[in-house]
């Protein structure tokens, strides 16, 4: 009897073995955080709503850098994978230093470069912000186009040829006069109403001179008030006569006077026993005009004779809305031999505006300055 028992235990531990394996089995099915039937949890969710962990997946986030090439600072973005970079609202500008071959008259179109919305690495296209997915870190480059000047024969009444310069009552533009060697004119270089004239040197420090008894520029119209503006780049404005009868450059009635680089005013004597209109030997602003100094120097002009008790041997200021702005260079060493009561280098003279505005900078240099009013 003993002997069937021991006989039968192994087969009723096998049978045992597999009974207690399926209630593991079966046991298990509601607690495995791997099981993929019941539903809760999945380490492989087609979805991409669970990560290994059972923890809700977070989206990617890349970072958008923008280069602007034109020393704009543009915000970098945050963009979610796939989602759409925002366009930037910033403006942008940026200066276009004249670039012409060959002397002669050039138009410009303009003094900005175009800008052109952005483009991604090489694409020559302009990227979408409406379409356009974000799959990575990415930087985006502005896109900027050139002003093509042009060269033009004539403006109105401009001969070239002649050394005779007149822009007047043009539509719009902006002109520049290119020259390689000095310019030497017996006649009046006359800018006047309407559009914006800069004269540049191609190659180095170019002279632009006057024989005569005459005024080299007028800036500004001759009544109302006028947007035209003249820019010297490296020019040397210089009188020869002591027996000029006017300033040497008048900016009147709103026009501008822009002075870069090596541009220089020197050498000019006027006489003011002839003068009729101005009280600056080298430069005269009234009605409103404005002188803007980046560089260059106003010195070692002379104003003569005892007529007008109210001139400068550099630069008169007069009108109500005149102003002189000295950003770089000097105007100084200047001269008023006179027994009235005068300035060497500026005078700010009024009837009506005893505060004409100036302002200096500390990387510019001004000598004498007198402020006066009529009595």
């Amino acid at each position: 009897m003993a002997r069937k028992i021991f006989r039968r235990i192994p087969l009723m531990l096998a049978v045992f073995g597999v009974a207690f394996a399926l209630a593991l089995a079966g046991c298990g099915g509601t607690n495995n955080p791997t099981d993929v039937n019941n539903g809760n949890y999945d380490d492989d969710d087609d979805n991409g709503n669970d990560d290994d962990n059972g923890e809700p997946i977070t989206p990617s986030t890349f970072i958008v850098s923008f280069i602007s090439a034109s020393g704009t600072l543009v915000p970098e973005q945050e963009v979610e994978e796939g989602g759409l970079v925002t366009e930037p609202a910033t403006e942008m500008t940026m200066p276009w230093v004249p670039n012409v071959h060959g002397t002669g008259l050039w138009l410009i179109p303009s003094m900005e470069y175009a800008f052109g919305g952005w483009r991604h690495g090489s694409e020559t296209e302009p990227w979408n912000f409406a379409a356009d997915p974000v799959t990575g870190d990415m930087t985006l480059t502005a896109i900027w186009t050139e002003p093509v000047p042009e060269l033009v024969d004539t403006v109105d009444e401009t001969d070239v040829a002649a050394s005779v310069i007149y822009v007047n009552n043009a539509d719009s533009g902006i002109f520049i006069l290119a020259i390689d060697d000095d310019l030497e004119t017996g006649g009046m270089v006359l800018h006047a109403n309407g559009a914006d004239l800069s004269i540049i040197s191609l190659y180095g420090i170019s002279t632009i001179s006057i024989e005569g008894d005459q005024r080299l520029f007028t800036v500004g119209p001759e009544s109302g008030t006028g947007n035209a503006s003249l820019t010297l780049w490296n020019i040397i404005l210089q009188g020869h006569t002591a027996g000029m009868s006017s300033d040497f450059v008048w900016v009147r009635n709103g026009g501008r006077l822009y002075m870069e680089g090596a541009s220089s005013i020197t050498g000019h004597h006027s006489n003011a026993t002839a003068i009729t209109n101005g009280r600056g030997a080298a430069v005269l602003v009234s009605g409103g005009g404005i002188l803007t100094m980046r560089g260059g120097d106003i010195i070692e002009n002379w104003a003569i004779g005892d007529a007008d008790p109210y001139r400068a041997g550099g630069v008169a200021v007069s009108g109500a809305g005149s102003r002189l702005v000295v950003e770089g260079g000097r105007l100084m060493g200047n001269w008023r031999l006179a027994m009235f009561p005068s300035s060497s280098d500026v005078l700010l003279y009024s009837d009506t505006d005893p505060d004409l505005y100036y302002e200096l900078t500390e990387n510019a240099s001004v000598g004498d300055v007198v402020r006066m009013t009529e009595n």
